[in-house]
């Protein structure tokens, strides 16, 4: 029975984030450059991954552009601490513990999402609140169920990439049918 227990307590700390709208589904690695091919990240800019696990994009990312403001959100207690022990080696990186909602991302200039197409839904009103309308938000296998000009990406690793800018968002009213 304690077996039981803990192997119950380690699912949760590792895949706590499924309860929320983001399970754990790491991104291919063969991907890393592809999403940075989309983000097109200039120096000076942020980079946000909501729901970034143990943080392999936002390493990727760091060593390629050291100048970049890099930010990871992870609300699982295990693949936050293990990002965050790893981040101490990168000093353009961040990682916060909690609820992706809970986070600011206003300074954003390109914003990663490989979460649920709900989650997508529920985070539209943030996107329209906080982010610039020429910042950019990618999201992995499911676009927004809007009508938007958003660029689709569909090579590779069979994950499909959608990349938006926030006003296209924003402009985006009705639901495609």
């Amino acid at each position: 029975m304690l077996y039981i227990l803990l192997f119950v307590i380690l699912l949760i700390l590792v895949f706590g984030g499924s309860f929320f709208g983001a399970p754990w589904i790491p991104t291919p690695r063969v991907d890393y450059a592809r999403i940075e091919k989309l983000s097109n990240l200039r120096d000076g800019q942020s980079f946000y991954d909501l729901g970034c696990g143990f943080g392999g994009l936002l390493f990727f990312l760091a060593q390629n552009h050291p100048a970049v403001k890099i930010k990871g959100v992870e609300i699982a207690i295990i693949p936050y601490i293990a990002a965050k022990i790893k981040a101490f080696s990168q000093k353009n990186v961040t990682i916060c513990f909690g609820d992706i909602k809970q986070h600011d991302i206003s300074d954003a200039d390109v914003v990663f999402m490989f979460l649920t197409p709900e989650t997508h839904r529920n985070l539209k009103a943030k996107i329209i609140r906080e982010l610039k309308p020429q910042a950019k938000v990618i999201t992995a296998c499911w676009g927004f169920d809007y009508d938007t000009n958003g660029i689709v990406d569909k090579t590779e690793s069979n994950v499909s990439y959608f990349a938006y800018t926030a006003g296209e968002i924003i402009g985006s009213r009705t639901p495609k049918q």
